[in-house]
């Protein structure tokens, strides 16, 4: 763009884009840089945090589960959008390894 058409859209008000922040989730809870190998991750836009966790099968994922590190699994895997506090129970299940905090999750899907 030239400098005439720069000042002009300047002019107009509309706003910097808001730049996104993710947080990726590895199966021990811990933070990862990307999203391969990541289980659950939050989307930060501008003040609106957004939560995801991986599902396999329609099911949540349960990366301690034996049949989790199949191939073919890891290509039916996808992420859904959950609530926070169905996000902070699997966050602490990754972390604990506890089963009750997976129950948790599971249940406030429902």
């Amino acid at each position: 763009m030239s400098k005439i058409e720069d000042d002009e859209l300047r002019d107009i008000g509309i706003p910097d884009p808001v730049s996104i922040e993710t947080e990726y989730i590895d199966k021990n809870g811990n933070q990862l840089p990307g999203k391969k190998d990541s289980y659950a991750y939050t989307s930060d836009a501008g003040g609106h945090k957004t939560y995801f966790i991986k599902y396999v099968r329609g099911e949540l994922c349960d990366p301690h589960n034996v049949h989790i590190s199949s191939g073919l699994s890891k290509m039916l895997s996808t992420y859904k959008k959950v609530t926070e506090n169905t996000y902070n129970n699997y966050v602490k299940f990754l972390e604990t390894k506890n089963s009750l905090y997976f129950t948790r999750a599971r249940r406030n899907l429902m």
